[in-house]
C-alpha cells in the first residue's frame, strides 16, 4: 500500500475586502458540514477551539474528485454534496475564482506527487482549473527534505502562522501524492477598540473562578439580538470595507457555553441575522490567541467517511497507478489572534493517504467575560469557528 496526503492553510487577519462567488448549493453544504465538523471536533474539548471547516472541506473535496465507488459515495454525503463531481468542481471555482487577484484574500491549492509517478490526466485538468492547483514532484522518501518543502509552502500562504503542518514521520517511500490548499485574509475592525481603553479584567472559568484577561471595550451600533431560545445574546462585529465579520454567541450563565452548542446543533446560524437588530452597545472582549491542532480521522468518520481511511477505499481516479491508496490521516492547524485593530487567523489542514433592518434601541452591554463561541464569516459563509474557554 502506498501513501497519499493532503494539506491545506489558512489564514485569517480581521478585515477584508471580499468578493467571492457563492453558489448557493455549495454555500449550504458547506454550512452543513461546518456545523456538523465543529460539533465532533469540540465533542470533549475543555480548550479553547479554533478551525476552518472551509479548509477542512476543500481540502477533503479536492480529494473526491479522485474517488470512486463506495468512498465516493460516503464522501459526498460527508461533504453534504449532491450533483456530479464536475459540477461540484464547477461551484467551487466559481467561489474561488474572483479572488484570485485579491490583495486582501487568498486562496492556493497545490498537488505534490512522488517522483516517477504520473497524476491522472482527468484529476489534473480539474485540480489545475477548477482548484487552481499547481502540481511539484518530491521524493517522500526523502521525508524530512519533503516535508521541509511542503511546510515552506504553507507557511508562505499563511503569513507564517501555520508551521510545520506535515511532519517528517508522516511522509516515506510508500508516499504517493500531498493535496494541500491555503487560504489567507488579514483586515481591521469597522469600529476599532481603542487601546488606551484595554484593561485588565476577569474573565471566569467557572461561576467562581476566575482569570485576569486583557479586556477590550468599544460602544457603538452593532447588530444584535438576545435569544431566549438560545439562552444567550448575540453580536456582529463588522471588519472595514468588506462583507466580513465576528459573530460572537455569548450563553447568558457562566457555565452555559456546552449547553449553547448543544442547542445550536438545531439552528441554523445563517437565520440568527434576520432576528437581530443595530443597536447601541456597550462591547467587552478579551484580546485572545488560540493556536488548536489536531487529527479529523475521527471526527469525519463520525461523520459517515470510514471507507476513504480503510483498504478498501478506492481512489483510483488520482494517479496513473494500479496501485490501492487509502487516507491514513488527515492534520488540521489552526491560529487566531484577536485584538484592537481586528482579527488574525490562520488554518492548515493536511490529509495523508495510504495506497492501500437599522432599529435603534436602548444601551446595551455585550460584556464577553466568560466563555464564548464565534464564528468568521463572510455573508453567511463560514471561514472559522471557535470557542473561547479560558486566557
Amino acid at each position: 500500500m502506498k501513501t497519499i496526503i493532503f494539506g491545506l492553510s489558512i489564514y485569517f487577519l480581521g478585515n477584508l475586502l471580499l468578493t467571492m462567488a457563492s453558489p448557493t448549493d455549495l454555500t449550504r453544504s458547506i454550512s452543513q458540514f461546518s456545523t456538523d465538523l465543529y460539533s465532533n471536533v469540540i465533542d470533549g474539548q475543555t480548550s479553547n477551539v479554533i478551525i476552518s471547516p472551509f479548509s477542512v472541506h476543500m481540502a477533503v473535496s479536492l480529494a473526491l474528485m479522485g474517488a470512486k465507488g463506495n468512498t465516493e459515495a460516503e464522501m459526498l454525503t460527508g461533504l453534504r454534496l449532491s450533483g456530479t463531481k464536475p459540477s461540484i468542481a464547477q461551484d467551487i471555482h466559481q467561489l474561488i475564482e474572483p479572488i484570485q487577484n485579491n490583495s486582501m484574500l487568498k486562496v492556493a491549492n497545490k498537488v505534490y506527487v512522488m517522483e516517477s509517478y504520473r497524476i491522472n490526466p482527468e484529476f489534473d485538468i480539474i485540480a489545475k482549473k477548477q482548484f487552481y492547483s499547481e502540481a511539484q514532484t518530491l521524493n517522500f522518501a526523502k521525508a524530512t527534505e519533503s516535508a521541509s518543502t511542503i511546510n515552506k509552502w504553507v507557511e508562505g500562504k499563511t503569513n507564517d502562522k501555520i508551521k510545520d503542518l506535515i511532519a517528517p514521520d508522516a511522509l516515506g517511500a510508500d508516499t504517493r501524492m500531498v493535496l494541500v490548499n491555503a487560504i489567507y485574509f488579514k483586515g481591521f475592525w469597522e469600529h476599532q477598540f481603542k487601546k488606551d481603553r484595554t484593561d485588565k479584567a476577569a474573565f471566569y472559568t467557572s461561576d467562581t473562578d476566575s482569570v485576569q484577561v486583557d479586556m477590550m471595550h468599544v460602544k457603538e451600533h452593532f447588530l444584535y439580538g438576545e435569544f431566549t431560545k438560545l439562552d444567550a445574546k448575540v453580536i456582529e462585529l463588522p471588519y472595514k470595507d468588506s462583507d466580513m465579520s465576528m459573530l460572537i454567541m455569548l450563553p447568558n450563565s457562566k457555565t452555559g457555553l456546552s449547553k449553547l452548542e448543544a442547542d445550536l446543533k438545531t439552528v441554523d446560524i445563517s437565520e440568527l441575522k434576520k432576528e437581530m437588530y443595530k443597536t447601541e452597545v456597550d462591547v467587552s472582549i478579551p484580546k485572545f490567541k488560540i493556536e488548536f491542532e489536531l487529527s479529523l480521522v475521527d471526527a469525519l468518520k463520525k461523520m459517515g467517511m470510514r471507507d476513504m481511511f480503510s483498504h478498501s477505499a478506492k481512489f483510483g481516479g488520482l494517479l496513473e497507478t494500479t496501485e490501492p491508496i487509502y487516507i491514513s490521516d488527515i492534520v488540521h492547524k489552526a491560529f487566531i489572534e484577536v485584538n484592537e485593530e481586528g482579527a488574525e487567523a490562520a488554518a492548515a489542514t493536511g490529509i495523508i493517504a495510504v495506497v492501500t433592518s437599522a432599529i435603534i434601541g436602548p444601551r446595551t452591554v455585550f460584556k464577553a467575560d466568560h466563555p464564548f463561541k464565534f464564528l468568521l464569516k463572510k455573508n453567511t459563509d463560514i471561514l472559522f469557528m471557535g470557542m473561547y474557554n479560558n486566557a
